[in-house]
């Protein structure tokens, strides 16, 4: 016969309960997706933040959607729902352990907006999509050594700080591969022209929308509007009159600058399209 106080311990005992071993797999499964997709997002809004410059937005497209907002939303969302995983694990056995309940922090998870196969289709967004390739395309050509003309920064003062005689831009408006075919040859044979000469400038037409703010003297050279230039490259080179000089690659236009250059040896002056 037992003793009485071992009859009270007995009593006064929480009831064990056991944790089936599939349900301790969905919890881990769903801790795991918490974190890859907190990582995976953590990873593009860092990348964001660092070419912040080169993506456009509302400011810059009242029609487009703003890729960086869409990616806080998740990441905010991910933290709201996961909040202390200590605490969320502690919910779920105490769920699991309430033989009424029906309901826990996994079942919940398998039908939420965060759950892994609908963050990764957030992800694949066509806005974050072609930003993501922009800014690696962005990174190739820097890499290359081609300079991304900035908002603010002055083509021509660039290149009179270069000291260049000669050099390419392109004047891109950045799409998906295969999705306009004019970029796509243009951005082929802006390679091919980086190869015969180094010194590149990849003027962003999603960022400038007014080519007149990309020169210090205003819009010296007389170009085309922004919608008309759309991937298109020029040279710049001085002429036989010691004046700066844009040429078209493929129709040979040119514009010419009213400023002279008088920095430059006007016998030496080459403007052919090379």
């Amino acid at each position: 016969m037992q003793p009485l106080e071992m009859l009270q311990m007995e009593q006064e005992s929480p009831k064990a309960f056991h944790v089936p071993p599939s349900e301790i797999k969905r919890i881990t499964d769903m801790l795991e997706d918490l974190e890859k997709s907190k990582i995976e997002v953590d990873t593009i809004n860092r990348l964001f933040d660092e070419y912040a410059y080169c993506i456009s937005g509302p400011k810059e497209d009242p029609l487009s959607m703003d890729s960086r907002k869409l990616l806080t939303d998740i990441s905010t969302d991910l933290d709201l729902f996961a909040g202390d995983r200590i605490g969320a694990l502690q919910d779920y056995l105490l769920k699991i352990r309430n033989e009424n309940s029906s309901n826990s922090i996994v079942d919940c998870y398998a039908s939420r907006e965060e759950h892994r196969s609908k963050v990764i289709e957030k992800l694949q967004s066509p806005k974050i999509r072609i930003d993501t390739e922009k800014i690696n395309y962005i990174k190739r050509l820097k890499g290359s050594g081609v300079i991304y003309l900035k908002k603010g920064q002055k083509l021509d003062k660039e290149i009179e700080t270069l000291k260049c005689r000669h050099c390419y831009i392109f004047f891109g408006r950045f799409s998906l591969p295969g999705k306009e075919a004019k970029f796509d040859e243009r951005r082929k044979n802006f390679d091919k022209l980086m190869q015969q000469n180094p010194t590149a400038f990849f003027v962003d037409l999603q960022m400038h929308k007014d080519l007149k703010e990309i020169f210090a003297k205003q819009n010296f050279y007389n170009l085309p509007s922004a919608s008309q230039i759309g991937n298109q490259i020029w040279r710049y080179c001085i002429n036989s009159n010691g004046k700066p000089e844009l040429k078209n690659v493929d129709t040979n236009e040119s514009r010419q600058s009213k400023v002279t250059n008088h920095s430059e040896n006007n016998s030496n002056a080459n403007c052919r399209i090379m």
